[in-house]
């Protein structure tokens, strides 16, 4: 997936700074910042970050469960 998101080199792009993250569990470990993230763990990434640790095996999407409708007081 190619993006120009955030590309310094498009003139006049606005930034969307609420974009939606992503949890991931962690495959094998990696860095984000100066901190490894152990395997097992989870972490919360932008989706450009989760599709690219995804795709090179080192991170799983983790399913959230579906939340239970609430129930109604009669």
């Amino acid at each position: 997936m190619l993006t120009a998101m955030g590309n310094p080199l498009v003139a006049g792009m606005a930034v969307n700074t609420t974009m939606a993250t992503k949890k991931l569990k962690v495959l094998r470990p990696f860095y984000i910042g100066t901190k490894v993230q152990k395997v097992d763990s989870q972490v919360e990434v932008a989706p450009q970050l989760a599709a690219e640790l995804v795709n090179a095996y080192k991170a799983e999407y983790v399913k959230e469960e579906p939340k239970a409708p609430a129930k109604e007081k009669a």
